[in-house]
This record gives structure tokens, sequence and C-alpha cells, in this order.
């Protein structure tokens, strides 16, 4: 949909428009509704004059129809019609926009070679964004999708940890974070990232390998005194992630160092990419 609208915005682009009038002189003694005329290669480009005191040119805006920034120029003067021939002395300039017209190239319209994205977390965002982290990885990431399905995740926040939900035994009762865990029949390992009631978020990698746990086994700490039983009731879906892990491009992905803050604080993460 995004790529649609991008190119519904190129297609739509007008070569030539004038966007705007630079005041080099602002005259004097000008009276009545004077007039802007652009002269050009171009057409259709329409601007009103607000008057000053002393009958200056205090401001020239472009007409607020899109059609009124005309097409085609890609030189311009603009000269004053003062009906009354009173005023004296003003100069103007027309502003012209991108040769292939505004949207035909973002780099041509915002003459920059760098983007910036920015999001500022607020607290913990309603338990989805851990602020005890050791570190912070910052992601771009093009259409992830929900786990089980085909549609694009639309939620603003949801945490992408693998999870566990544990029988009977809240989890923030014996087990802590940044402890390993490991499965007592398929001896996989990983380490818990954050515990919510009766579920353990874990992650894992290659100290820890990338077994899978199996639904009802038993799991222990292996430094720790934790101990519970995985949910079997509702089979794999007990071992699962909010974000199918496969899904999206990866556009970029970046390892920060950890940022102390409480739950209730707001954090600002920024990301300046250089084309």
């Amino acid at each position: 949909a995004f790529q649609l609208q991008q190119l519904s915005v190129q297609r739509a682009a007008v070569p030539g428009q004038i966007v705007g009038v630079k005041i080099n002189n602002a005259g004097s003694t000008y009276t009545g509704s004077p007039q802007v005329v652009f002269d050009g290669p171009g057409s259709n480009a329409a601007a009103t004059i607000t008057l000053g005191s002393n009958g200056q040119i205090a401001k020239v805006e472009m007409n607020n129809e899109s059609a009124a920034l005309g097409s085609g120029y890609y030189h311009a003067s603009a000269r004053i019609i003062d009906s009354e021939g009173n005023g004296v002395g003003a100069e103007l300039q027309p502003i012209i926009g991108p040769v292939n017209g505004i949207g035909a190239n973002v780099l041509d319209d915002l003459h920059c070679g760098s983007i910036m994205f920015t999001i500022k977390p607020d607290g913990d965002e309603s338990e989805t964004f851990i602020t005890t982290n050791d570190f912070r990885q910052i992601s771009l990431i093009k259409n992830p999708e929900e786990v089980d399905s085909d549609g694009v995740i639309t939620a603003s926040t949801g945490k992408a940890l693998k999870y566990m939900r544990l029988k009977d035994t809240p989890a923030a009762g014996g087990f802590t974070r940044d402890r390993l865990i490991r499965g007592v029949s398929s001896n996989a390992g990983a380490y818990i990232t954050d515990i919510d009631d009766s579920n353990i978020y874990y992650h894992q990698n290659e100290q820890t390998g990338f077994g899978q746990f199996v639904p009802g086994e038993i799991i222990d700490e292996s430094d720790g005194t934790g101990r519970g039983t995985i949910d079997s009731a509702t089979g794999n879906a007990s071992l699962r992630s909010l974000v199918d892990a496969f899904s999206g491009e990866m556009l970029y992905i970046e390892n920060r160092a950890a940022v102390t803050r409480t739950a209730n604080q707001q954090e600002d993460i920024k990301v300046i990419i250089t084309l």
C-alpha cells in the first residue's frame, strides 16, 4: 500500500511549478489591489499580494488551488500591475520547485542526503517495552507479520520475544531475569528476558543453542531456584512469539548501550541514515 501511495505521488508531480515568491524589495505607495504577473515559458501561476504600511508589499502568497502553482516554469520573473499606478520600487523573485515537480524525487524536494527516524517510547508502553535490558537493539523492519497469520502487524507496540506459558506456577514467584533455563526433557536452553505473571519471555544464542522447548515439560533455572511446567493445554501456542520472526524485510539493525531509566520515563530514540 505504501509503495502504491508513493507511486501515486510521483505520477502526480507537476514539473515547473512556482511554489512561492521572495520579496527582494517591498517598494512603497502601492494602493488598491495590485496584481502579480508571472512571465516565462509556463502558465497558470497565480498569487495574491498583501499590502503593509506605507503601501509596501508585505506578503505574496500563491493562491490556494494547486493549479495556481502553474506548470512549465523552468525560468520565470514576476512583475506587479498596479491599476492605480501609485506604487514604485517593488522587486519580486519567483521560487520554482524541482525540475520534475514536487514529489517526483524526495531527495530533490528536501535537498538532503540523510533521513532520520525517531520514536519516543513512553514508559514501558503498557508493559511491551522492556526498560531493564542490558543493551538496546534498534531495528527497522518492513512489513512484519503476526505469528500464524499473513496479516501485517498493525498494533503500535508489542513484544517480539518468544515466550512460554507456565502451568499453575506464576513465573514471577520463582524465576529471575537474565538467568539460564533448561528444559528437563528437551535440554533446550534460553536466557530469561522478561517475566509477566505466568509467562516467561526468553531469547536464545550460540551459547544456549536453539533447541525447542516441549509443551508439558519441566523448566529449571540452571543457576537459580526457579522451576515450573510449560502449559500443555494450548499445545504449541504456549511456546510462541507475538511476531513471525521470519516475516518482513530487515532494513537496518544496530546494537546500542543500555539506557538507564525508570519504567515511567520517556526515551528518545533516533536513527539517522545517510543515503
